[in-house]
């Protein structure tokens, strides 16, 4: 079902008509509904067509003669409604509405899969109103803007950007009958040819949400993460194995190599967000499944998971490749995650398990993809064992996860800040100088904001700030550029313009949140130990951040930090739930001469980082609280 609310306020025109005087405009509004189902299904699957309006125009009805899905578009005053069938090799109906300006008119287009789903979704607009829909969505959009995280930074820009990009997050869920509650991939219309049937990416990808599930934890978002587990359990298939792919009209493909040990990573990172120890014990039976598919991936029982028969990995064209690093690290990830959560819930023998494996997959990852003679990772291991050397974007995967060590990235990351990747507006997938390089081409240099936001990610987790914040920077300008407010899925290697995909993609925005909250902040929550970390790396223009409501369990905080010469003061003040056991570890310029906490001189643990130091202090935080670097 659908409600789709149309609001158009626009004042009264007057045109200039030669020989005949000014005179009041009208606004024409055209829908073409032809209630095809999504792809694979062909156009015209669900039969003939038919329609009526009534007499004053208010109410326009299409509805497929097999009650495969029916269409009615409301009007909220008398109207001039046009309705005939449009020529074609499919059924559609032409709806064209024309009214005069002067009154705000409004549409509401409601529509079901059938007659049955139709009338639920009609008492739910007759119950509220159109008013109520609206009002019901405006007060949702107030609790994403004040009850979940919220940035100040100075810049007007930035800060819009952030609130636009967890906005957008929020309005990807989707409900579909039959099919299930969860996270869409991203919105655009359909195109002629292989785009025809596919409204942008309007349905459930596995690891879509996955990574769109990660930065909403990391803005304070629980419950849809909760939703999009639940869904992704609930769907796997008899192996254990996550769903790549279901589309709304309940074709299910299960491809990807990926989205399973994204899905445990994801149930780890939830757990350490939330401290829900409940719901993840819940869903722990289809954990076990998932884990189950993942060491029957492991074909030769070398620990690593294999693609060949098992599906391709994002960014990745791993059709021909045994084993991919980006792979290799997703699965070290997931089973470090797996461990924790598995200590938590009292699994000790599954996190011994997990740990042991965790630990062989980092040595091959070192032992099998590294080349200390090049200072490269492979990207892929082919079936008899050659790694190829190919190095792409893809690469910051394995970093940004910490399942690679930084100083043996140190050539490429050099190389990820520089003008091969990275064009002003994200980082190409391919670097330029490569003979594959294409800048139209998804896989061969096309920019990837998804990408974009794992280089900060990995940038900031190798305490490489500068690089890390060009490319946040470059994904919130995403924003601005085209449809405001949405974040593209991919843009052109050479200019900044779209370069296919669809113009607002989910994981897009995810890394405007995602690579600022753990990347820039350096948040890393423990709530299940009632713990929470802190890592901040300001921008030097930057005097004075304000974050509210960072939310680590049932707790929340607001941070001020303020920086003058000599001295950077980070203020915190808890608003929500108990106190927690807060680690403050700023990246510092150099070693400072003092560190006080609420007055009292405390004793950093100083480590390298980058190029500057990273200095920590502990305390228990359980109401306000101020610490002050000093450096003079």
């Amino acid at each position: 079902h659908a409600v789709l609310i149309v609001d158009y306020r626009a004042t009264r025109k007057r045109r200039e008509s030669v020989g005949r005087g000014g005179g009041p405009v009208d606004v024409e509004i055209e829908l073409v509904l032809d209630l095809r189902r999504m792809w694979p299904f062909a156009a015209g699957c669900g039969g003939n067509l038919a329609y009526r309006s009534r007499a004053d125009g208010r109410v326009s009805v299409v509805e497929a003669e097999s009650e495969d899905g029916i269409a009615a578009v409301f009007v909220s005053r008398a109207a001039v409604v046009e309705m005939a069938g449009v020529a074609g090799a499919a059924p559609a109906v032409r709806c064209r509405i024309r009214a005069p300006l002067g009154t705000p008119l409004y549409l509401a287009v409601v529509a079901g899969t059938d007659r049955a789903d139709f009338d639920r979704t009609m008492r739910g607009v007759r119950r509220l109103g159109v008013a109520g829909l609206v009002r019901q969505r405006l007060q949702r959009a107030s609790i994403v803007a004040e009850a979940r995280l919220g940035v100040r930074t100075g810049e007007r820009a930035f800060d819009q950007a952030f609130a636009w990009a967890k906005r957008r997050l929020d309005a990807f869920l989707g409900d579909v009958p039959g099919v299930g509650r969860s996270l869409l991939a991203g919105y655009g219309t359909s195109q002629p040819g292989w785009g025809d049937g596919r409204p942008g990416a309007a349905w459930f990808f596995g690891r879509d949400a996955c990574w769109t599930g990660l930065a909403l934890l990391a803005g304070g978002e629980y419950s849809l993460v909760r939703q999009t587990i639940r869904f992704l359990g609930d769907r796997q298939d008899v192996t254990g194995k996550v769903l790549h792919e279901a589309t709304t009209s309940g074709q299910f493909h299960f491809d990807a190599a990926d989205a399973t040990p994204l899905f445990l990573l994801l149930v780890g990172r939830y757990l350490a967000w939330s401290g829900d120890r409940d719901f993840v014990a819940s869903i722990w039976p289809h954990v076990e499944r998932a884990y189950a598919y993942c060491l029957a991936a492991d074909g030769d029982g070398d620990g690593l998971m294999e693609h060949l028969g098992v599906g391709q990995g994002v960014a990745s064209d791993a059709f021909g490749a045994q084993r991919t690093l980006s792979l290799a690290a997703l699965w070290q990830a997931a089973l470090t995650h797996l461990a924790a959560a598995a200590t938590v819930l009292g699994h000790g023998r599954l996190a011994a398990d997990c740990w042991a494996r965790a630990a062989r997959v980092t040595a091959a990852i070192e032992s099998r993809f590294y080349d200390p003679a090049q200072g490269l990772y492979a990207l892929e291991l082919r079936e008899d064992g050659t790694p190829i050397w190919t190095q792409t974007a893809a690469h910051a995967l394995p970093l940004l996860l910490g399942s690679a060590n930084p100083v043996h990235a140190k050539r490429f990351l050099e190389a990820l800040g520089g003008p091969d990747f990275s064009a002003g507006w994200g980082v190409r997938l391919l670097p330029l100088g490569d003979p594959r390089f294409e800048p139209g081409g998804a896989l061969t240099g096309a920019v990837w904001p998804l990408v974009t936001g794992w280089a900060a990610l990995a940038e900031y987790r190798a305490g490489l700030a500068e690089p890390a914040l060009r490319h946040l920077r470059a994904n919130i300008g995403l924003a601005f550029n085209r449809e405001r407010g949405a974040f593209d899925e991919l843009l052109h290697g050479l200019e900044e313009r779209a370069a296919g995909g669809c113009p607002q993609r989910a994981s897009s925005a995810a890394m405007v949140v995602l690579p600022f909250v753990e990347g820039l902040l350096g948040v890393e929550p423990d709530a299940p130990a009632g713990r929470l970390t802190v890592a901040p790396q300001l921008p030097d223009a930057w005097a004075h951040l304000e974050v509210r409501g960072l939310r680590c369990g049932e707790s929340a905080y607001d941070l001020t930090f303020h920086r003058r010469e000599g001295e950077l003061t980070i203020s915190l003040h808890r608003t929500l739930g108990p106190g927690l056991r807060v680690t403050l570890a700023p990246r510092l310029p150099s070693l400072p001469t003092r560190v006080e906490a609420d007055g009292e001189t405390l004793r950093p643990e100083v480590t390298g980082w980058g190029a500057g130091l990273r200095c920590a202090v502990s305390f228990e935080a359980a109401s306000e609280h101020r610490v002050r670097y000093l450096s003079k």
